[in-house]
């Protein structure tokens, strides 16, 4: 069998899985390979295993923001424990907000640049926000 044929029989295989699992549902199945289409997931790797990885990831990256801007807190602004733990519980109270629907990155960013203005060294998501109040820094 060519690596060709072994692919269309892991499809098919894979597809009848999908269809036995869902009832017979061919729009859950097309739902699937839209969605392994669109993020590039190969058919071995199950949904499970894909939350898995994208929840393993967004943690070490929360982990790696978390721990460099706390070094950076109290190496050049002298945040202390308290403060620390302050900052932590803000985040974290910030990242479950964004993780829950409750606020997405557009209305952070435009919340910033209406408070802030024109942050020097962010790269804004999607471009600038407009705000009225744009420009203003303190």
């Amino acid at each position: 069998m060519t690596k060709e044929e072994r692919w269309r029989m892991e499809g098919m295989s894979f597809c009848m899985r999908l269809l036995d699992e869902s009832g017979g549902d061919v729009e859950a199945l097309r739902k699937e390979l839209k969605r392994r289409g669109a993020l590039g997931i190969p058919i071995g790797v199950t949904e499970r295993q894909t939350k898995d990885f994208v929840d393993g990831t967004k943690k070490n990256v929360l982990t790696t923001v978390t721990l460099l801007t706390i070094a950076i807190l109290h190496d050049t602004f002298g945040f202390g424990s308290v403060r620390v733990a302050r900052f932590i519980e803000a985040f974290n109270d910030a990242a479950e907000l964004l993780q829950d629907d409750c606020i997405n990155w557009q209305e952070l960013q435009q919340g910033i640049a209406a408070r802030l203005g024109n942050v020097r060294g962010i790269t804004w998501i999607g471009g600038m926000p407009t705000t009225e109040q744009e420009g203003k820094a303190s």
